[in-house]
């Protein structure tokens, strides 16, 4: 009978024993493996924002790179062991991240480490549609060079058009009930209007889309949504007139494009402004834009 229960023992010890094993194969499965999809998450975000900001940069390939790898050293979570590969072209940019993890619990699985990776891209192109933009249009033929020297100044005149009183070249963009609005609000007559020129009409506009003149509202009126604007860039519509309706003063444009307007000064209805070559999330591909300067960045994979 002692001799069974010695047995019984030792059986005891051995069951105990797989059972560790086991136990700790399913807390490897639920710590390690959690931690490891932790920081795949967390190379992957990485990786994302580091091509973000590089292709700011583009089409300069050289800044482009530069910059994605100082973001990607500086940005947390990162590791000092994190192997980044950066690729840039003119038209993208890429990503590549590794890192090696450590293992736990599965060490008594024999798996010390496993290596994880993470991979972005980042497209540029002609900006064919653009969120954001504001409510001002800048006439220019798009048969004529586009008015894109750097450091200059360039006038969007807010004069009557077709001798009709209050037919400017403000823009009639339709309601949109989703506009995000961070600072005050406009709520009085031509609120709308002014919030889209503080902070950026909250609806897509579509090169080769067609909109109106707003004849609703007097420059003066205006004026302090302008202003508040002199020092940002801003996205404008490139527009030609395409036709004028009599019975309502009001004029009718074509989009054909969208440039980045630095706003510089506005004084009486003139609004004082440089275009620029800026790459913007705002923007995105769509129809065939002429190049005007600005571009789209577009996180693709």
């Amino acid at each position: 009978m002692l001799k069974y229960i010695k047995n019984s023992k030792g059986s005891v010890v051995i069951i105990v024993a797989a059972a560790m094993v086991v136990m700790l194969g399913f807390a490897a499965l639920v710590i390690d493996v959690g931690a490891w999809y932790n920081g795949r998450v967390q190379l992957s975000n990485l990786a994302d924002a580091a091509a973000l900001a590089g292709a700011q940069d583009l089409p300069d390939t050289a800044a482009a790179e530069g910059t994605a790898r100082v973001y990607a050293a500086i940005s947390p979570p990162g590791h000092a062991g994190d192997v980044i590969t950066v690729d840039a072209q003119t038209d993208h940019i890429t990503v590549d991240a590794t890192r090696v993890a450590p293992s736990y619990f599965a060490r008594v699985l024999g798996i010390n480490n496993v290596t994880i990776t993470a991979h972005a891209r980042v497209n540029r192109g002609v900006a064919g549609s653009a969120r954001s933009v504001v409510p001002l249009g800048y006439v220019a033929d798009p048969d004529q060079p586009f008015p894109l020297t750097k450091g200059v100044e360039y006038p969007i005149t807010l004069e009557a058009g077709e001798g009709t009183k209050g037919n400017y070249l403000l823009l009639d963009f339709p309601v949109n009930p989703i506009n995000i609005v961070p600072g005050p609000i406009y709520s009085s007559a031509g609120g709308d209007f002014m919030n889209y020129i503080m902070y950026g009409y909250g609806g897509t506009i579509q090169v080769n889309s067609y909109v109106w003149s707003n004849t609703g509202l007097k420059v003066g009126q205006v004026s302090p949504a302008i202003n508040y604007r002199v020092g940002d860039t801003v996205i404008v519509p490139v527009i030609t007139k395409m036709s004028f309706d009599a019975s309502t003063g009001k004029s009718e444009y074509l989009t054909w494009g969208f440039a980045a307007f630095q706003v510089t000064g506005y004084s009486g209805k003139t609004v004082k402004g440089k275009f620029l070559e800026f790459n913007t999330s705002d923007a995105g591909p769509g129809g065939n834009p002429a190049n005007l300067g600005l571009s789209y960045m577009r996180l693709v994979e």
